[in-house]
């Protein structure tokens, strides 16, 4: 097994806080909107607001199930310096167990419940067993993994580990492929050792080989092949362009695995151009969640993707949480 790293460079700790933070941030500023059927850009934007100009009360911020559990991640890898999916699938049940109002989704509350089961010996069966043995295709594998890109200097960990994580609580490949698209743009993003051009071609790259097995073709035979690389190139076609509106986006990166809750969620890849961008920003981010009581998710705010007027999604039962 390889142990998670205990060296981090100066260059590379506000990125790492940055990416904690900005992840922490998003979900709790995502959390007013999710689950409403329409979210109106000038909602969100007050929102972020009204953090900036200090009108909310300090402690007045609920962070959700996705916080709770990339917490969960983050003190397993650390207690156990190294993934242990026993470990890690216990503190994710027994921090539901603890704590169920968080927004937990119906699907994964049932795994937990089967987790928390004295004669439970596979941690990974009771993910298995969800929609007819097809298993979860939501987001919520990505939404935890960032403490998987942060432990793990090595790339091919990030790969391995990010899927074991995700496999707790989502069987289907394009629940455990977008958590590992997810860790990888924020493992890139961290090292910084990809220029800006090749980024997304690094991705495509790395994707490509992922969604080539059998299982994850097989999975995709609702949608199409290559599901994840196909949409990674789309957004480097439109990042070539500079007359891209933000419909446009939303119809070609968003609305075919229906990946979201409202204000908060969307498809995984559209995270991506976020990785950057909440790293980047960490000098700002964590003044700002001390100042609101904070002491201490994935990079999910950023101001690219907010929804124009009356935008509606619709929910494909088999997502979940």
């Amino acid at each position: 097994m390889a142990a998670v790293s205990r060296v981090v460079l100066p260059t590379q700790l506000s990125r790492f806080c940055g990416a904690m933070a900005g992840a922490l941030l998003g979900d709790c500023i995502g959390g007013e909107f999710e689950g409403k059927e329409v979210v109106r850009m000038h909602d969100v934007i007050e929102a972020v607001r009204a953090l900036e100009e200090e009108r909310q009360e300090e402690g007045s911020l609920i962070y959700s199930d996705d916080t709770a559990m990339t917490r969960c991640v983050a003190q397993s890898l650390i207690s156990k310096t190294d993934f242990d999916e026993v470990d890690m699938a216990k503190r994710f049940a027994e921090e539901y167990n603890e704590q169920p109002d968080r927004g937990y989704g119906s699907g994964v509350i049932l795994v937990f419940k089967k987790l928390l089961r004295p004669n439970c010996k596979d941690v990974f069966k009771p993910a298995r067993e969800q929609f007819k043995g097809k298993g979860s295709y939501g987001n919520g594998g990505a939404m935890r993994i960032v403490p998987i890109s942060l432990a793990y200097p090595d790339v091919q960990d990030v790969i391995k580990f990010a899927k074991k994580n995700a496999q707790v609580t989502h069987a289907s490949s394009l629940g455990y492929n977008g958590a590992i698209l997810q860790a990888l743009a924020v493992h890139h993003a961290l090292r910084g050792e990809l220029k800006e051009d090749l980024y997304l071609d690094h991705l495509i790259g790395e994707m490509q080989l992922i969604e080539n097995d059998e299982k994850s073709l097989s999975d995709a035979r609702d949608f199409h092949e290559f599901p994840y690389c196909i949409r990674l190139k789309k957004m480097k076609t439109f990042l070539s362009r500079t007359d891209v509106s933000k419909e446009e986006v939303i119809n070609e990166l968003a609305c075919c695995f229906a990946q979201n809750h409202g204000g908060k969620r969307y498809l995984q890849v559209e995270m991506l151009r976020d990785a950057f961008q909440t790293m980047e920003s960490s000098s700002c981010v964590l003044p700002l969640l001390k100042s609101k009581g904070f002491q201490n998710r994935d990079p999910l705010l950023g101001n690219t993707h907010l929804l124009p007027e009356n935008r509606q999604f619709q929910r494909h039962p088999s997502l979940g949480e």
